[in-house]
């Protein structure tokens, strides 16, 4: 068993890795936290005898657990998503689009960040933000022209930092765009883009690989295929690092200094649930400092709950995983 002082500790280095990673290396952080939660409650445990099965790291009876989370699955999203909707369209003024556009990503090669001086001395940079903006960025030192077709420029193109958008006949744009200038195609739709001065202007991804050869039109596509990569990262990695290291690791070991228990649901918990449902809620700071972040602790509070009901962590890995892809449709659905 590990003993407390050994918990905190572990719950403090978790915090500050995720702290300095996403700021450090954004592109890795999920990664690197993912490490450390699956990783750090087995070393501090590697002379303990199979903590994996206390933890509820085991597949024991797998059809009824999965059958739990599934089922509370059922329960809870149809209200969540009725009541998300309505906030957003009375808060925030963001009524829902059901548009396949915004269910689409660019190619995972345009998220990459951008390698210091890859980019050589003239380069039109082309990058997917977060939010899934498409930027063009001129790295050059002369101005650069480049024309814009696709169902893409109909949905938006907006300058920023000295660049300008003009209209052109047949629904294509020109933007023009001086040394450090900067573009955004605003949905991800196809567009196809063609360099029109200088000649050599070369069209670069962020991590300097060359797009297309100089003097050739540019066609990106994005595309639905993400969703299936983008499921097992949340399923197979994010829940269950996260489920192990705070249902599995934290609530187990707390469960030990507070041994009385109370009947809920046909669960046997203890002042351990809520504590570790307050300690996941915090961990969320560590990556995104907003206050809305806190609202994780009440699926903690289901996700603990479903670990003592169900005496593993199969239940609250599914609700955790199929909850984060929920939250992402969601979002994007009711995209400004």
């Amino acid at each position: 068993m590990v003993p407390a002082p050994k918990l905190l500790v572990a719950y403090l280095v978790a915090l500050i890795v995720a702290f300095l990673s996403e700021r450090l290396v954004p592109a890795w952080s999920g990664v690197l936290i993912a490490a450390v939660f699956l990783y750090l409650p087995f070393w501090l445990a590697r002379r303990d005898a199979d903590p994996a099965a206390r933890w509820g790291l085991t597949l024991r009876e797998w059809r009824r657990s999965l059958g739990v989370g599934l089922l509370w699955c059922a329960l809870i999203f149809p209200p969540f998503v009725i009541g998300f909707s309505v906030l957003q369209q009375v808060v925030f003024q963001r009524a829902p689009a059901f548009d396949a556009v915004r269910l689409q990503r660019w190619d995972d090669a345009l998220y990459a960040e951008r390698a210091a001086g890859a980019d050589g001395p003239s380069a039109l940079v082309v990058r997917a933000r977060r939010d899934d903006r498409l930027e063009l960025q001129n790295r050059g030192a002369s101005e650069a022209r480049v024309r814009l077709e696709g169902a893409a420029v109909t949905r938006g193109v907006r300058a920023e930092a000295g660049a300008r958008v003009d209209q052109r006949p047949g629904g294509a744009v020109q933007v023009t765009l001086p040394p450090g200038g900067v573009a955004l195609v605003l949905r991800p739709a196809p567009v196809t883009l063609t360099v029109e001065a200088p000649d050599d202007l070369a069209v670069a991804a962020p991590g300097g690989d060359p797009l297309v050869a100089p003097g050739k039109p540019l066609a990106l596509t994005p595309g639905l295929g993400w969703w299936l990569t983008f499921a097992l990262w949340q399923l197979a990695l994010i829940a269950l690092s996260e489920e192990l290291f705070f249902r599995g690791f934290l609530q187990t070991g707390l469960n030990a200094l507070w041994t009385r228990r109370w009947r809920l649901l046909g669960a046997d918990v203890g002042l351990a649930w809520p504590i570790t449902s307050l300690l996941f809620a915090v961990g969320h700071l560590a990556t995104t400092p907003h206050p809305a972040r806190l609202l994780v602790f009440f699926p903690g509070l289901l996700m603990g709950w479903l670990r003592e009901r169900t005496g593993g962590l199969l239940a609250p890995v599914v609700f955790h995983g199929l909850s984060n892809l929920l939250m992402e449709l969601l979002v994007r659905l009711h995209a400004g």
